[in-house]
């Protein structure tokens, strides 16, 4: 493996000195339902505006198996430090694909209102980009560096070496013959599925709502 390799193992497997902020977490986060597709968050001080791909409403249906929305959340924050996005490179977009570009998003958005409560902490953002044989590409997106994705080639043993560290939480969506459903695979590791675009974006939709609010707890405005 090369220095540029190495650079970037340690980055994503260490944990950095920045990040060293409080990380218990609150179960009573502040979350208000303004729409029947957006939730009012806040952190600290600071509010924003989450925009989900499904109706609120709808995100209650998804099964969830092997976990919880306390779950997901108390993972995230308290046990990683790298979020990891794996799906199909070839996903069209009205299968799916658009869904994981919406989750990319809102993890990056999000990164920069952590800072403003002490219960929460930003992460690096990885996902998958190509794979070529043996080797994938990876894109990764270094908090408050985000405008200078780096990109590197992992062989299979340095992937998994990414991937199963326990400072990495693996969110991998996939189109599968299943209706909406998030499962836990692994340690840190969640399968979100559907059969559709419509029911991979309930996953992706109540998979976000478990990681800043709390989907049985919402106020309607």
């Amino acid at each position: 493996m090369d220095f540029k390799k190495l650079a970037v193992l340690a980055l994503t497997l260490v944990l950095v000195a920045s990040f060293s902020l409080c990380t218990s977490k609150s179960n009573d986060n502040n979350t208000t339902q303004l729409s029947s597709s957006e939730y009012l968050v806040h952190f600290g001080n600071q509010s924003q505006v989450l925009t989900l791909r499904a109706d609120v409403l709808d995100t209650v249906s998804v099964d969830l198996v092997n976990t919880s929305d306390a779950e997901l959340k108390n993972n995230y924050f308290n046990n990683s430090q790298l979020a990891y996005i794996e799906y199909d490179p070839s996903l069209p977009n009205n299968e799916g694909g658009v869904a994981v570009m919406d989750l990319k998003i809102k993890l990056i958005n999000f990164n920069g209102y952590y800072i403003y409560d002490n219960y929460y902490k930003p992460h690096n953002i990885a996902s998958l980009s190509s794979i070529d044989g043996n080797n994938t590409g990876i894109q990764l997106l270094v908090y408050r560096n985000e405008s200078n994705p780096i990109d590197i080639v992992l062989n299979a043993t340095e992937l998994d070496i990414v991937k199963n560290s326990n400072k990495t939480t693996v969110f991998e969506l996939r189109k599968t013959n299943n209706t909406a459903t998030i499962t836990k695979v692994g340690f840190n590791h969640y399968l979100i599925e559907g059969n559709s675009l419509e029911e991979i974006d309930k996953a992706e939709s109540r998979l976000l709502i478990a990681l800043v609010g709390n989907v049985n707890n919402s106020t309607t405005a």
